[in-house]
Parts: C-alpha cells; structure tokens; sequence
C-alpha cells in the first residue's frame, strides 16, 4: 500500500477529484453510482471510525488530525462559497448535517470566535467513555476547510466530546493571532 508522501502530484490529483465528485454528489441528494444497492451512507460499523484508532492508540490522534486537513483544505474548502468565519462555520455544519455525520448548532461567541456542536456524532459514538477528545480527523477537516477559504491560521479545538460524558462534541473555532 502506498504511503500518503509517496504518491505522486497525478494520484493526489485524481484521489481529491473522485472525492469532490462524491461530495458533490451527496449534497445535492444525488445517488452515488457505485453503491446502487445501499445507498449512499454506510451505517456506522463500531470499531471502524477514526475515533476508535484513536481510542486504541492515541498516538494517532495527529497524523488523523493532518488527513483531515489535507481533505478539507483539497475537497471541503472547494465547496464552500462564505468568505467569512461565520458563514464558513455555517456551511460546514450544514455539511456535517446533510452527510449525516450529526446533528449541529453553531454559538456565535463574537465575529472571530463560533463554537459548532455536532450531536449524534457519528465518529466517536459509541466507543467508551475515556475521558478525552476523540474526534482529531473533524478537528483537522474543520481546521484545514476554514484556513483555506480565509487564507488565515485558525485554531479549532475539540474542547469537550461525547465521551467525555457529553451527548455532544463541541469544536472552538477561532481566527488565529
């Protein structure tokens, strides 16, 4: 299996377009082509998410947190069309919402300050409680999606998660200093 740093520019390329395409596909309700017969969400098999690698190994938590951010720097940030933290922020919970990774809300704390709480999280639902983040990989989508379109550091931090008790992950999301 190839490592990420071993592809070439072409592969990149043609991995980032067929996953645009899918994405565009899901938001707009279009049926994806390759999965006629089930649909176009998987039911969430537990023990098959990035919250789960991260709960068995948390030292894969970073390298989880970087692929979300080369996603949502290459695919997610091309969908987005606000050109402001509030409206990117929107955006990406009605992303989340519509691809059935959770239900959102979005708290406005000031103009460069949001916090987006995703209920029903369908990454780190359902693994145990261990008293910690588990969501890297949104952490780093959100991360990379914002700082692309705003062209600024961002700082997003998942700062309580289902299971730390909570029936909800909230992510802070803040323009860098």
């Amino acid at each position: 299996m190839a490592e990420i740093s071993k592809l070439s520019d072409e592969d990149v390329g043609k991995v980032v377009s067929c996953a645009k395409k899918d994405l565009k596909d899901i938001l707009a309700g279009e049926k994806l082509g390759y999965r006629e017969k089930l649909g176009n969400i998987a039911l969430l098999v537990p023990g098959y998410s990035f919250a789960y690698l991260i709960a068995l190994d948390p030292s894969l938590a970073k390298p989880i947190r970087r692929i979300g951010v080369m996603i949502g720097s290459a695919i997610v940030a091309d969908l987005l069309e606000s050109s402001d933290l509030e409206g990117l922020v929107n955006e990406i919970a009605k992303v989340i919402q519509l691809a059935k990774l959770g239900l959102t809300t979005v708290t406005k704390i000031s103009n460069q300050h949001f916090i987006l709480r995703v209920a029903e999280c369908a990454d780190c639902g359902g693994t145990p409680d261990l008293g910690r983040p588990l969501c890297a990989f949104d952490e780093g989508l959100i991360d990379g999606a914002i700082s692309k379109k705003l062209s600024k550091d961002v700082l997003v931090r998942e700062e309580e998660c289902v299971e730390e008790g909570r029936k909800y992950c909230n992510f802070t999301i803040k323009v860098g200093e």
